[in-house]
Formats: C-alpha cells, structure tokens, sequence
C-alpha cells in the first residue's frame, strides 16, 4: 500500500517541503481508476506560521494509455496543476471540505494519498484527443476511416435512419 503522509510534527516556521513519486502501482489501490499507467511528481510544501497551517500541492506528470475519443487509440496527457489548502485542527476524524483539510488534534501526520488521487483524477481533461492534447499530433486515419464506413449516418441528410422514424409520432 502506497503511503502519502505529510508530518506535522517537528515543524519549523515558513516552509517544510515533501517531496513523491506516484507510478502505477499507486493507482492500482483504487478499483475504479481509469488511470493504470502514469507517472508523477508530487510537492508538498507545508507552511507554518505563527498561527496557521497551510498546505501547498503541486501535480506534475503525464497519464499514459487513455483513449482518444476520435480514434480510440492510446494517447498521453500531460497534467500540470497546483492547490492550496487551509489546516484546521478539530476533535474529530479527518475531513476534507473544500480547500480546507481538517485533523485530528493528535495527528502525527495527515494520509493525502485520496486527496491526490482526486487532484490528479478531477485534473484529466473530459474531452481526451489528439488534437486537444498536442496541437500537431493528429488522429490514426486508419481507424477514423473504419468510424466512418461503419456509422449509420444517411448519407443525404446527416441523420441516423433508425431515428428518423421518430419525426412521423404525432403528440397529443
């Protein structure tokens, strides 16, 4: 099992930097990941001040092997993103709410192996193509070819003709 603790003990005032590689094994530990091959730098930076913690994340990496939605063939998706989190010690289980990371009083450290699993999932783009992750890359025509031999377009009018019966309901 993958461990992403960040201390918080034994901390100086201003800066105290964590620094992790995530690879596959880690998203391996969440069933229902649709990333299985990625690799990434993770930045951590707690900063104490006199009367407040703060927490710095900075994501660097790339997700392998994601479909297209054009062409269905894998492609690579850079991922550059940074948060900032206020700490907030209570008396209950950890929360995580918002921008804002609650913990137990008696924490030693806080697991934010959950919490990057989200930042780096919420982080992929919904759209996944070529042409919206690398401008010059373009789409396997093979493939884009056997879409379109196989779609079920009418050719005259652009509509699917198992759909074109529904223009005959009348509504009452």
């Amino acid at each position: 099992m993958t461990e992403l603790n960040i201390k918080l003990t034994n901390l100086k005032k201003g800066s105290n930097e964590t620094l992790f590689n995530i690879k596959d094994e880690f998203f391996k530990e969440f069933n229902f990941s649709e990333v299985k091959n990625a690799d990434f730098e993770i930045k951590s930076n707690l900063i104490k001040s006199d009367h407040d913690l703060s927490l710095s994340i900075s994501i660097d990496g790339i997700v392998k092997n994601i479909s297209c939605d054009h062409c269905a063939e894998d492609i690579a998706i850079p991922i550059k993103s940074n948060h900032l989190f206020v700490l907030k010690q209570i008396n209950d289980n950890s929360i995580i709410d918002d921008n804002k990371i609650y913990f137990d009083l008696n924490d030693l450290e806080i697991d934010v192996k959950h919490l990057i699993y989200e930042l780096i999932s919420l982080a992929i783009p919904n759209k996944r193509s070529h042409k919206s992750i690398n401008k010059a890359s373009e789409c396997n025509k093979d493939m884009l070819s056997l879409i379109n031999n196989f779609s079920f377009r009418d050719k005259k009018d652009g509509i699917d003709p198992r759909w074109s019966d529904l223009k005959n309901i009348e509504l009452k």
